[in-house]
């Protein structure tokens, strides 16, 4: 048995698994998503199962992994370089612990098919495709409970501009105008309205 396989193996079922405990209590506490937070849970759970969590441990060695070094240095670094950890938002912090459940499980079924047997792998390896299925999901009902959080404006459209069609004043039928005055008002989001199938060089120049 490869001590040094199974500190690779405990270190990346830690790192997978707080990443899914990170993602389901968002969902869970934040979004009170009960079905996207099961799943999540799920994945967590069949993931512990794997392997034995005693020789997972027997094997840790904290104190000589360099990666903690690393990462606790960068804290020191200066205020104007962005460090590799922080966080920009809530889409940053959903990116970031899907990645590192997803390369977590790459290197899981990895180090599995040599030190343990190559079914283990492919169990690592099934739940490495459920994690996209996961992120594919999250960020889909993510966006559909933002969506329906804010006022998004919707302007009137390009094709109209200068048409006889048009039953709008010229001094409001100006999209970019209309887009200048959402923004003022605090709109973060606009839908950009043009039925034609005329290119927007025109618009572009505007």
């Amino acid at each position: 048995m490869d001590k040094k396989m199974w500190r690779i193996m405990d270190a990346n079922v830690n790192r997978a698994s707080e990443g899914l405990r990170v993602l389901e209590d968002l969902v869970r506490f934040k979004y009170d998503n009960s079905k996207l937070s099961e799943k999540t849970k799920q994945i967590r759970h069949n993931l512990r199962a794997i392997l034995d969590a005693n020789l997972l441990i027997r094997y840790r060695d904290a104190d000589k992994d360099q990666g903690c070094r690393t990462s606790l240095g960068y804290v020191d670094l200066p205020e104007d370089v962005a460090r590799p950890d922080e966080r920009s938002g809530e889409l940053s912090l959903v990116n970031a612990n899907f990645k590192r459940v997803q390369e977590a499980l790459r290197s899981l079924e990895e180090a599995g098919k040599i030190e343990v047997g190559y079914d283990v792998g492919k169990r690592f390896e099934m739940l490495r495709f459920k994690a996209y299925e996961l992120e594919s999901y999250y960020h889909k009902r993510l966006w559909q409970l933002k969506f329906v959080q804010g006022v998004y404006g919707i302007t009137h459209d390009f094709s109209l501009i200068d048409s006889k069609e048009s039953i709008c004043p010229s001094s409001i039928t100006d999209p970019i105008d209309q887009i200048r005055r959402m923004v003022r008002c605090g709109i973060q989001v606009v839908q950009l309205r043009d039925k034609s199938s005329n290119d927007m060089s025109e618009t572009k120049k505007r």
